[in-house]
């Protein structure tokens, strides 16, 4: 079935105009197509930007929950477009995580106090073998965790044995560099 759109004047299939519900609850489609649409949108976004972004902005405020669940759902239907893009960056931006993981090691050395010896170095490197084993058996990633973070706001934990944990990885995240006090 094929309809003439008001603004282009072409011919095309109805699957190439928006559709709405009318007032009477019906649905039917625009007079003009997607395409004609689009030119119209993006027309009104660079005529109003001030309008627009703060439109943008008053609905993320009013909407956290359900922006939140579309993040969600994008991520789990887009997970191989997000991961290539991710390797990409990671590619394009290697200085960038050398200088962060350098950072991260001296930050463990700073912390690992002058008295830990092999012994206690060798316990430190089991709790990380350990969290990789309960990774592969329990199919669930899991993340050697400082109890007291050795970059908090407030304290500033030792890499010590006994400041580590092993938890889920979500779990994690979710603390992310927070010391709960218990």
């Amino acid at each position: 079935m094929k309809k003439k759109c008001s603004k282009c004047f072409e011919e095309k299939e109805i699957a190439l105009f928006p559709i709405y519900v009318a007032l009477d609850k019906v649905i039917r489609y625009r007079t003009y197509c997607k395409s004609c649409h689009k030119k119209r949108k993006d027309l009104w976004r660079l005529q109003n930007k001030e309008l627009h972004n703060k439109k943008c902005r008053d609905w993320v405020k009013n909407n956290k929950e359900k922006r939140k669940l579309s993040q969600r759902l994008y991520i789990l239907k887009n997970k191989e477009k997000i991961s290539e893009k991710a390797k990409k960056l990671r590619t394009v931006n290697r200085h960038l995580i050398n200088a962060s993981t350098s950072s991260r090691r001296k930050r463990v050395k700073f912390c690992t106090p002058k008295w830990v010896d092999k012994a206690h170095k060798k316990r430190i490197r089991l709790k990380y073998l350990m969290c990789a084993e309960i990774t592969l058996v329990t199919g669930v990633q899991h993340h050697v965790d400082h109890i007291a973070p050795i970059r908090g706001k407030n304290v500033c934990g030792l890499h010590v044995f006994e400041n580590l944990q092993i938890l889920p990885a979500s779990e994690n995240l979710s603390k992310s560099g927070k010391f709960r006090c218990s």
